[in-house]
């Protein structure tokens, strides 16, 4: 995963799509920033994947979010999957891959169910976080489902990225 928002910032940054570059989003000619919570997670995507707009998805790479202590912005990390929270931002598919680093206290989980009965209060924060960053009308919330799917979603996108590319929007 490439760290593009280390958590407890409010920056948004992402890998720019035309050249793999890290860059600040701009909005209207000024920088990006969510005017909400500032990011409970570190927050990035998983490179050489793309969920393509012809087939549901949002044109994007797979976003990921990496559970633990804050990590630097533009770190690439090693992670375990271990769920995968559904999610649609104004009708797309928009899910985001749960991740742990190597170097996490929570490495020790290997599956989001293990993680949500040790640490109950986390993904329900994570999924009230999401459910409210862009106002509760634009983003949808349908579960938290097991790394098995994660893992066949990360699969489906790095075919899709072997066979489409990433495009700029």
């Amino acid at each position: 995963v490439v760290i593009e928002i280390p958590k407890n910032t409010n920056e948004k940054w992402e890998v720019s799509k035309i050249d793999g570059s890290l860059e600040h989003e701009f909005f209207m000619g000024a920088p990006r920033t969510i005017n909400y919570l500032q990011y409970p997670i570190n927050y990035g995507m998983i490179p050489r994947t793309v969920l393509p707009l012809k087939l549901g998805g949002d044109g994007d790479p797979v976003d990921a979010i990496v559970l633990g202590d804050a990590l630097p912005r533009g770190e690439v990390v090693e992670t375990k999957v271990l769920g995968l929270i559904k999610m649609r931002d104004m009708g797309e598919v928009d899910d985001k891959v749960i991740t742990v680093s190597k170097n996490s206290n929570y490495f020790k989980f290997n599956s989001i169910e293990e993680f949500q009965k040790n640490n109950p209060k986390i993904m329900k924060n994570i999924i009230a976080w999401f459910q409210n960053y862009k106002g509760n009308i634009l983003v949808k919330i349908d579960g938290v489902v097991s790394n098995v799917e994660a893992i066949a979603l990360i699969k489906f996108a790095a075919k899709n990225f072997d066979r489409y590319g990433v495009r700029p929007r």
